[in-house]
């Protein structure tokens, strides 16, 4: 409509100017009508001017739908393309015109239609976290942090830079990087804290908080924060679900089966929440019941490797062997490059009696995580049961490479040093595995044994004694205790 007075008053002018100018009128000859002719002259003139000076210029032309308070500012004119270029240079799409830009940020935003900058941001930010390029979503999200004018507008764009760095942190967690991944979590709780000073009822925020400590193994915290999210939105299975599984974390299991059942009670087909309610089965010793959970969880989501995993799992603790390796193996044609499943598949083959495929599965799972200490703790312990001695005990120090607190670890190092003669050293290892985990009975028994054949046999003696003190029931500790004292005897 801005346009429509223009026209009209350009085209009367016009006409009135070809009827005066160009018709060839006979000239007035009174002085009334030489007035009025004038007057008209000056008229279509005038119509000419203002059409002139109000017509717009080409730079509103291009945006015609921005108000006008924000068309010009310092001589300036704002265009969206600015922002792109801005955002382009800043992912280093404009090779050498970086400089600058990073500065002029704030001035972008102040500059174009703040929430038009807030949503392409966001919008820019979460296509990245889509993509898994976490970096580059950061990067939208701190621009969508300067274009925020408001609380709830910057808690959201607070919200989602926390989530780009939890995310980030887990795809480095799995890539074996644990100190980045750490730093991350730590950058996304304080995000989320940011989030929560804005706006303190948002229940995503504290749930994701919740995920964040629960990463940092801050367990009690992440259940409080929860528990805060479910204050403010009680029916989200997402947060029943995350509330168990921190739980399951403290090791109140009970406790978490009930919070997978409250998940389910508000999202029946939520596959996740009978796959950790199967684990909860599973920490209970409820195997058949965990198995059907699993059945559950695949029945809504058959590509679930982790379901097919656990289910396997169940499936081995209840003796059925062959079902539980077909579980594993349905896991890998869905997820072929995880270390986890490669590990339970060994252990399954193992239970078989197919341990040399059962040695080719630990390397498997080694090759996609080298830093994987249970896989070669798994390794040593079949090199042991073929009398690969001398290869065993270099598994061992690969898995105490990983995880120093492996008290498992230094126990079986005990033993393979002591068959290979190492008396000393075994009883080292031995006391390293108790330093770490004193009620550890295998531990106690090693280093009997240790302290037997050096001759040492009123300290084998003590050592067997703790180790009956925490498992009385163990028949290989009686008779290593027998035979120490018949060698006292003599």
């Amino acid at each position: 409509m801005e346009y429509v007075l223009y026209v009209l008053a350009v085209v009367a002018a016009i006409l009135y100017v070809f009827k005066e100018f160009f018709s060839k009128p006979e000239k007035p000859k009174e002085p009334k009508e030489r007035w009025a002719w004038r007057l008209g002259c000056w008229f279509a003139i005038t119509l000419f001017i203002i059409a002139a000076l109000q017509w717009p210029s080409g730079s509103e032309k291009t945006q015609p739908g921005l108000p006008d308070s924000l068309k010009v500012m310092n001589e300036r004119i704002c265009t969206l393309d600015s922002l792109i270029r801005i955002l382009l240079a800043q992912v280093g799409t404009l090779n050498g015109e970086e400089d600058g830009y990073a500065d002029s940020a704030k001035l972008q935003a102040k500059c174009i239609q703040a929430t038009v900058v807030l949503q392409t941001a966001l919008d820019s930010g979460l296509v990245a976290i889509g993509l898994g390029n976490y970096s580059q979503a950061i990067t939208h999200l701190d621009y969508a942090i300067l274009a925020a004018q408001d609380d709830t507008s910057k808690a959201e764009a607070y919200f989602y830079r926390a989530v780009a760095s939890l995310l980030w942190g887990d795809n480095l967690s799995a890539s074996g990087e644990k100190v980045k991944a750490r730093e991350q979590y730590v950058e996304a709780l304080a995000g989320f804290d940011t989030t929560l000073r804005y706006k303190r009822d948002y229940p995503m925020a504290w749930s994701n908080r919740g995920v964040a400590l629960g990463n940092l193994a801050r367990h009690e915290e992440a259940l409080a924060n929860f528990d805060s999210a479910l204050v403010y939105k009680r029916d989200h299975p997402v947060f029943w679900l995350n509330r168990g599984r921190a739980l399951g974390n403290l090791g109140r299991h009970g406790e978490a089966l009930a919070n997978c059942d409250s998940a389910l009670a508000y999202k029946r087909d939520y596959p996740e929440a009978w796959d950790n309610r199967g684990v909860a089965l599973g920490k209970l010793g409820r195997y058949e019941e965990a198995s059907a959970s699993y059945d559950s969880a695949l029945a809504y989501k058959r590509d679930y490797p982790t379901a097919w995993s656990n289910r396997g799992v169940a499936l081995r603790k209840l003796g059925r062997y062959e079902e539980a390796l077909t579980s594993y193996d349905s896991a890998l044609a869905y997820k072929r490059d995880h270390p986890v499943i490669w590990l339970n598949r060994g252990g399954a083959l193992g239970s078989l009696g197919r341990y040399e495929e059962e040695l080719a599965n630990y390397d498997s799972a080694l090759a996609y995580k080298r830093d994987y200490p249970e896989a070669w703790y798994n390794r040593g312990v079949i090199l042991g049961n073929l009398g690969r001695y001398e290869e065993e005990l270099p598994s061992y120090d690969s898995a105490l490479a990983c995880n120093r607190d492996y008290p498992e670890a230094w126990s079986n190092r005990g033993a393979v040093l002591g068959k290979l003669g190492r008396r000393e050293a075994a009883l080292a290892s031995c006391d390293s595995a108790l330093a770490y985990k004193q009620d550890y009975p295998e531990a106690w028994y090693n280093r009997g044994v240790a302290l037997g054949s050096l001759g040492r046999y009123d300290e084998a003696l003590a050592s067997c004694d703790s180790a009956l003190k925490y498992d009385p029931n163990d028949t290989l500790t009686v008779k290593l205790r027998n035979v120490i004292l018949n060698e006292m005897k003599k």
